[in-house]
Parts: structure tokens; sequence; C-alpha cells
């Protein structure tokens, strides 16, 4: 009997040993398929919306992408989604991807998904120049105004954003509060290179990272200088530090005919900075609106979509299928799932007119037929009065 007992322990066991590595193997095969590093959520922005055009179909909709922490996913390109609906053969639906900035009032309050204060801006850039240590006939000539067009480029690509200007010269000063007019930031620059030494880059780079708060869904900082700073009280590193803490990406804009941005002699550069906050450096040859299209490009922090498929495809049993948004990086891996109606269909319309009319044709027989079939009572002659009675009673059959 004792042999029985420790058998079947040992049975026991061997089978809770056999489920565990069975479920390892799932685990290990789920984190294969979905890629590895963090995960993340696909968050809907603005709902999909069917809209019918002819034959076909089209879905819309808006998605952003946020990690562990609640931070937006940024620069995520078409490759990166996998975008279809349930049940249906891969190609049947054609995607259209567009990476955006953020999505207008009106699409946030109707989706009721994301709130934005109206004080608070959709996005805010704050560009950084150096306008002490260098070339003077260069800032004249070439630094001012292409900072000048970069400004004026990105105020179209990124509508509703507000800029800033922060000059980093012998000491860090704020040249233009935030303000949704682009072009203020080449007026606010100084017509001539100021004297006293290298630049607080570093200082000034401080200060624009305070001017870009967490409750801005779009942050970016613009640096045009050689990477050149004097010692301070702040370094290039604990900014790189900041900036990254506060999810604000730095581009640097590298002056024209300058071989590439001048690293110090200690410490971090501005590369590094750019590097760790997830920004990069901007080649000099390229023209003020490409290097606009790339800056706005990767501070997209909203990916819109449509996928067109043909009316039938949506026609099932259900009145829809479900939509899949998947992400899939070696870094990133979630995915989001919504249930698409066609509509009403048509079939339903019909049943609903057919009992319209039923109803209706029950009341005219009640209004027009139950009258001549129920005949009203008709009251009786009444008899002569007695006398101490009441002569108001009246009797009826």
């Amino acid at each position: 009997m004792k042999q029985g007992m420790a058998e079947r322990r040992m049975g026991g066991f061997a089978l809770g040993w056999a489920a565990g590595a069975v479920w390892a193997c799932v685990a290990a095969a789920a984190a294969a398929e979905g890629g590895a590093g963090a995960n993340c959520r696909v968050e809907w922005v603005s709902p999909p919306r069917v809209v019918q055009r002819g034959a076909a179909c089209v879905v819309g909709f808006t998605v952003r992408v946020a990690d562990g922490e609640g931070n937006a996913v940024r620069g995520l390109r078409e490759g990166d989604f996998q975008v279809g609906f349930e049940g249906l053969r891969a190609g049947a639906a054609a995607v259209r991807f567009e990476r955006t900035f953020a999505v207008s009032h009106l699409q946030l309050a109707h989706s009721g998904h994301v709130r934005i204060e109206d004080a608070t801006p959709l996005a805010r850039v704050v560009f950084v120049v150096q306008t002490a240590g260098g070339d003077a006939a260069a800032y004249v000539a070439r630094v001012r105004p292409a900072v000048a067009a970069l400004a004026r480029a990105l105020g179209g690509k990124m509508p509703g954003a507000e800029f800033a200007l922060v000059c980093a010269g012998p000491r860090a000063r704020r040249a233009v509060a935030p303000f949704p007019d682009a072009w203020l930031v080449g007026r606010g620059l100084p017509a001539e290179q100021e004297g006293g030494g290298e630049p607080a880059l570093a200082e000034a780079l401080r200060d624009a990272v305070e001017l870009v708060p967490r409750e801005v869904p779009v942050r970016a900082i613009v640096v045009s200088s050689d990477g050149a700073s004097r010692p301070g009280p702040v370094s290039l590193a604990d900014v790189a530090a900041l900036a990254r803490q506060a999810g604000c990406p730095v581009f640097a804009v590298v002056p024209p005919r300058n071989e590439g941005v001048r690293e110090p002699t200690r410490g971090a550069g501005l590369s590094y900075v750019t590097l760790v906050t997830r920004g990069r450096p901007l080649p000099p040859e390229a023209s003020p609106d490409a290097m606009a299209q790339e800056i706005a490009d990767a501070v997209a922090c909203h990916y819109r979509f449509e996928v067109a498929v043909e009316r039938s495809a949506l026609a099932t049993a259900s009145g829809g299928r479900w939509l899949k948004v998947g992400v899939r990086t070696p870094e990133w891996a979630g995915e989001a799932r919504y249930f698409v109606r066609q509509g009403v269909p048509l079939w339903w319309i019909v049943l609903l007119l057919v009992g319209a009319v039923a109803v209706l044709l029950v009341v005219v027989v009640m209004l027009v037929v139950t009258p001549r079939v129920i005949p009203r009572a008709r009251p009786v002659a009444s008899a002569p009065a007695v006398e101490g009675e009441d002569e108001s009673s009246e009797l009826y059959e």
C-alpha cells in the first residue's frame, strides 16, 4: 500500500513538472512571436469610422503607441505595424499610413479617449541657437537665415504648434517665449554675434527643457551649434538626462560648411545629447523643408490609417469584423482590437419598414372596424320619479 502511495506521489510530481514545461514552452513561443524588448500599448485616439465609397468601405482611425510608463513611442514606420481584419486573407485590404504629430481638438472631443485642455498646446518646439563663440561672418550670412528658414518650414509642417527661442550666448537668454508664430524665431535672433567668450550651451539647453512640460503631447528641441559649451553649473550630460526624463528629443542642426558637431575635450558632447534623447543630427546640406519634415516625422506620436476593403467583406452574420492593429519591432510589441460594424444591413431596414406598416394597419383596424362590431350601450328612458327619491337617478339596462 505504501508503495502504491509513493508511486502516485511520483506520478503527481511528474505530471506537475510536465505541465510546467508545457507552460514554459508556450510562454517562450509567445515571446518569440511577439518579439523581444519591452511591451507597449496600442491606444485608440479616434476609433474606426466606416465611410461607404461605392462598392468599398474605407475604415479610418488614429492610434497612439505608449510604453509601460505611458510615454509615446515615436518614429514608427509603416512596416512596424500589422493591420488587418480577422477572417480575411492577407492583402484583402489596402492600407494607407500617415504619421502625424497630433489630431485636431474636434477629433479628440469626438473620440473621448484623449482629452487635452484648450490652454495646452498640441506641440511645442524650442530652438536653441549659438550666438557667441563662433565665426561672426558665418553667423550673419548663413546660420541666422538658415535657422529662420527652418523655423518657418517647421511651422508649416506642424500647424497649431508653439515655438520658443533660447539664445546660447555668453549667458543663456530666452529671446522668444512660447508663441504660435514660427517666424518670431528668426526675428528674435540677434543681428550679430555676441562677444564674451564661449557660449553657455548647457545652460541654454536646460532652460529649453524647462519650456517643454510633460503636459504638451509633442515636445522637441532644435539646436543650432558647433557643440562648444563653457563650463557652468550644468553639463551637457546632465542636460541629456533631463531631456530624456522629460521625453524631449534633441535635434542638432550643424551650421553649413562645418565639418561636424565639435566635441569638447572632456565629458559629453552635443552628439551624445542627441543619442541619449533619441533625437539625431541633421545634415547641413539638407534643405529647410527636408529637415523640417524629418523633425516632424520623428516627433510624430499619432499614426493615422485608412483601410479600404470590399463592402461584402464586412457583411457577416454578426454585422462586422474585428480589426487588429499590432506593433512588431525588435524593441516593441503590442496589439489592439476593435469591432468594426458595416452599418445597418439592408434587410434590417426592410424588416423595420414591414413592421412599421403592420403596426399602422393594426391601428387603422382598431379605429375603423372596432366601433362597428361592438355597439355602444344605449340609455333607457327613466321611470316616473317616485316621491321621496332622487330625480336625477337613471336606470340603464
